[in-house]
């Protein structure tokens, strides 16, 4: 499950139906409803507090490739991350 809020604006039904996996190498692969799958990066910096995700393959995954997110919270079953603003962005096992 993903919420997401950009600009102040619920986008999380363009992930209706994705699945995210963070794997330990710092790869990202994203599944979609349709069976689409992308794959991309993500790493953490070295105090933990900012990650950066690199994926693309369709507008949706797009809006999340960003280098300023900023880390709330962790835990193998949540990934809450923020960037100044309204921006947002909750990664949630189902």
């Amino acid at each position: 499950m993903l919420i997401f809020i950009d600009t102040g604006d619920d986008h999380t039904s363009e992930f209706n139906g994705y699945t995210f996996d963070f794997l330990a190498d710092g790869t990202l692969v994203a599944h979609t409803n349709t069976g689409a799958t992308f794959t991309g990066t993500w790493r953490l910096n070295s105090a933990q507090t900012r990650m950066t995700i690199n994926i693309s393959g369709n507008k949706a995954l797009k809006d999340l490739d960003d280098d300023s997110w900023q880390v709330v919270k962790i835990t193998s079953l949540r990934i809450s991350l923020q960037k100044p603003g309204p921006d947002r962005v909750v990664f949630a096992m189902q």
